[in-house]
């Protein structure tokens, strides 16, 4: 088992995308936001891959980038009330995500036993 770095190491990286949320503030066309936006849920899928095979390190990751992004920033911008289709895509591509990284697990799991 991986010690405590790689999730310090995930926890850190997550915090620094979400924290990329913040741009979002700092403009006002629709466009840049929604790329940020989607810059965001591009990363946490991506997570899914790097951290499929550590648990701990991937929700150390995903955890931080949603709350502080999805969470606490984007919803007091302008693109969630002028745009909420853009909130429900972006959910729903965290959604498949998650879904998309248990396959894997379920995947690595199997092929320890064998």
């Amino acid at each position: 088992m991986p010690g405590l770095a790689p999730v310090a190491g995930s926890a850190l990286t997550g915090a620094a995308w979400g924290l990329l949320a913040f741009a979002i503030i700092s403009t006002s066309n629709i466009a840049y936001q929604v790329f940020i936006v989607f810059v965001l849920g591009g990363m946490t899928a991506g997570a899914v891959l790097l951290d499929a095979a550590y648990l701990p390190a991937f929700f150390a990751f995903v955890v931080p980038t949603l709350v502080i992004g999805f969470g606490v920033v984007i919803p007091g911008s302008c693109i969630a009330g002028v745009n909420k289709q853009t909130m429900g895509f972006v959910s729903s591509v965290v959604a498949a995500s998650i879904t998309y990284w248990l396959g894997i697990r379920a995947v690595v799991r199997d092929q320890r036993t064998k």
